[in-house]
């Protein structure tokens, strides 16, 4: 999904309210109303990671921070293709490195559905507000928890 698609998709919305308040407990962590909402993103193998991406990328009201692929091959891949957006961020080693800092409010869990619930479980385990795209994962009992 390009740029374009994500704004009409409502996801550029999402971004936007993080910090005026469409998304009120994530603004709370937010100390000065001119600060950015600093988010992540965990994985790349959804069908709208690229379009996560470039609507944070985009947003005056986000700081990207990161991302963090599980999978090497994947990550290497996408390193070094030289192809926005994924040319324009910076790449964590480890989840922990965005899951254990307190200045990151909010994570974009975009892996495969395979991934996705094993991500977004961290996620909430550290304490951190989601941007979830559907399909939830693969088993519905565990995403009900």
């Amino acid at each position: 999904m390009g740029t374009e698609a994500a704004l009409r998709s409502g996801l550029f919305r999402v971004c936007k309210g993080l910090r005026r308040g469409g998304v009120s407990a994530i603004r709370e962590g937010v100390t000065n109303l001119s600060d950015k909402v600093r988010m992540a993103q965990y994985g790349t193998k959804h069908g709208h990671a690229t379009g996560v991406i470039e609507v944070m990328l985009a947003s005056p009201d986000v700081e990207m921070v990161g991302v963090y692929e599980p999978d090497p091959e994947r990550r290497r891949a996408l390193q070094t293709a030289d192809k926005p957006p994924w040319r324009h961020v910076s790449w964590f080693d480890s989840p922990a490195e965005f899951l254990d800092d307190p200045s990151v409010l909010a994570i974009a869990s975009e892996g495969s559905n395979a991934e996705s619930l094993d991500h977004t479980e961290a996620i909430v385990d550290a304490g951190k507000h989601v941007f979830y795209d559907k399909p939830a994962g693969d088993d519905y009992r565990r995403f009900e928890r």
